[in-house]
C-alpha cells in the first residue's frame, strides 16, 4: 500500500489542520542504525528535505526539535536539514540537544518552519493541545514500536490549507519509509 492510500485522518481543530498517517517504520530503524544515528535523526533530515520538496521557500526556516530542557521547553533549530548529508544533520541534531540540556534558551534563533516533536499519539488528546505559531508546522511523531511508526502533521490552518498539509505529510511518509532509496 503506497503512502497516500494509507494517509489517515484529516480533521480541522478551531484554526489547525491535523494530517495523520501510519507509517512503515523496518527500514528507517535500520537506516538510523547504520547511520550510527537516532530516529530523530533521519525524522529531521527527512522532514527537512519534504520542505525542500513540497515548499522550497519555507525549507531555510529549518527545522526544530522541541525539547524538555532545565529551564522548560525549547526548540533549537537545525538550519540545514533541506541539503545537509546526513552526518551533518546527525551531528547538528547531536550539539543542538546536547545545548539545550545544558541549558542553552536558543531564545534569540528565528523560529523554525517545522518542529518536531516525539510524544505519546494514541489516542488523539495530545495533538489537540499542539498550537502551531504564525504559519509554523508541527510533525508529532510517535516512538516506533516494532515496525510502525504515527506521524501525524499539525498545520495553522489560517497560512496552511489541508492540501498543502496533506501533500506534506506524504513526502515525509515517502522519504521515512525507503531512507536507503530517498535519503542518501
Amino acid at each position: 500500500m503506497s503512502a497516500p492510500d494509507r494517509l489517515g485522518s484529516s480533521l480541522r481543530l478551531g484554526d489547525r489542520h491535523v494530517v495523520e498517517a501510519g507509517v512503515d517504520a523496518s527500514e528507517l530503524q535500520l537506516f538510523a542504525r547504520d547511520l550510527g544515528g537516532t530516529v530523530t535523526d533521519v525524522l529531521v533530515a527527512a522532514a527537512g528535505r519534504a520542505l525542500a520538496i513540497d515548499a522550497p521557500d519555507a525549507a531555510a526556516g529549518g527545522v526544530g526539535l522541541a525539547v524538555g530542557a532545565p529551564k522548560g521547553l525549547v526548540v533549537p533549530v537545525v538550519r540545514n536539514a533541506a541539503f545537509a548529508p546526513l552526518p551533518e544533520v546527525r551531528a547538528e541534531v547531536r550539539r543542538l540537544l546536547t545545548a539545550a540540556h545544558a541549558g542553552a534558551t536558543f531564545a534569540d534563533e528565528p523560529a523554525a518552519t517545522l518542529v518536531l516533536d516525539h510524544i505519546e499519539l494514541r489516542p488523539v488528546g495530545p495533538v489537540r493541545a499542539v498550537q502551531p505559531s504564525g504559519g509554523q508546522l508541527v510533525l508529532l511523531a510517535s516512538q516506533p514500536d516494532d515496525a510502525d511508526l504515527t506521524l501525524a502533521l499539525v498545520a495553522d490552518a489560517r497560512t496552511v490549507d489541508r492540501p498543502t498539509a496533506e501533500r506534506l505529510l506524504r513526502v515525509i511518509v515517502r522519504l521515512v519509509e525507503r531512507p536507503y532509496r530517498r535519503l542518501v
